[in-house]
């Protein structure tokens, strides 16, 4: 039976952490309905080049964090600004930061 093994280091996928907010009318988890907008505007092949998985979101204070490919961040930041609606409630989703470590990205731009 074949073993599966790890991949190195270097082969593997380089991601960074987006925190972000959403200043929205009604407070509501936007997780899902964000990360399925974004793979909407981006497409089959650009969604899959991102990678965009949600980690984090909470909803009192509606600032969540997503992983993306480090090559992505860019473009999915850009989509940021052109989302202007969620779940047919108006919202508007600002960068707080990004970073390559998920703890960092926690203390630096989460305020708990």
């Amino acid at each position: 039976m074949l073993s599966l093994k790890a991949l190195k280091p270097s082969k593997r996928e380089k991601k960074r952490y987006i925190v972000y907010q959403i200043t929205a009318e009604k407070k509501k988890n936007f997780s899902n309905s964000l990360v399925s907008e974004l793979k909407k505007d981006l497409g089959v092949f650009g969604s899959a080049k991102a990678g965009i998985l949600p980690i984090f979101f909470d909803d009192k204070t509606l600032v969540g964090i997503i992983k993306v490919n480090h090559k992505m961040v860019d473009e999915v930041r850009a989509l940021f600004v052109l989302i202007s609606e969620l779940d047919k409630i108006n919202v508007c989703i600002q960068t707080l930061g990004v970073s390559g470590i998920l703890k960092k990205a926690k203390e630096n731009y989460i305020q708990q």
